[in-house]
């Protein structure tokens, strides 16, 4: 936790989740089920330091993997945040069905390349497809968030820093600086999922 868990659930939209799961059969990989909750950029960091910024995280692999969806779902609720995630696998979904809860705690799928408006017609109902194109589009949108300038106030002054310095996660920053195509990055597709699902919202005014 890098902010404060809220007092309340806050109002919707103000955060959102991202996540990247992991397969189970694969145990012999470093890959883990990866998770980030995201506070949706309200303006000013001088009015609120943390909007724009990744305010949670949770990266495991347990034994049984409900153990990963109890927690992240506890997440959820603390701070009334929906779950974006690559739909590869539907593990998590699942486990939500069971509760009657996936359409309460899932974003529904939607196409970066076409009209935003407009819900993917895909046999997934929830999350990105992890095509080209779409890994293309949130690539696009993490490297303008790692490389924008902010004016932040610190100890009194502004300061002038670039959005990787506002990510608080060490895990993900490793990704980030050893990154290679072939590489797992499951804190990287988790934060791209954040940063989608703000534009999104954004792009059809629910901010």
């Amino acid at each position: 936790l890098y902010e404060e868990l809220p007092d309340q659930p806050p109002i919707n939209y103000l955060y959102v989740a991202g996540f990247d799961d992991y397969k189970q059969e694969e145990s012999g990989t470093d890959s883990v089920g990866s998770f980030h909750i995201y506070k949706v950029k309200t303006g000013d960091f001088a009015v609120d330091s943390w909007g724009g910024r990744i305010v949670a995280s949770f990266a495991s692999r347990p034994d049984p993997h409900d153990k990963l969806y109890r927690q992240i779902l506890l997440l959820q609720k603390a701070f009334n945040a929906k779950c974006f995630m690559e739909n590869a696998d539907s593990g998590f979904k699942e486990y939500l069905d069971r509760k009657r809860v996936a359409d309460f705690w899932l974003v529904e799928s939607f196409d970066f390349k076409s009209d935003m408006t407009v819900k993917s017609t895909g046999r997934r109902k929830y999350g990105w497809t992890p095509t080209v194109q779409n890994i293309s589009f949130l690539k696009n949108l993490l490297k303008s968030y790692l490389t924008a300038e902010h004016t932040i106030i610190e100890d009194g002054e502004e300061r002038v820093v670039l959005g990787v310095d506002l990510v608080n996660d060490v895990a993900l920053l490793d990704e980030l600086i050893t990154y290679k195509p072939d590489n797992n990055v499951d804190r990287i597709t988790a934060f791209m999922s954040c940063l989608g699902y703000e534009y999104y919202a954004f792009n059809n005014y629910m901010l």
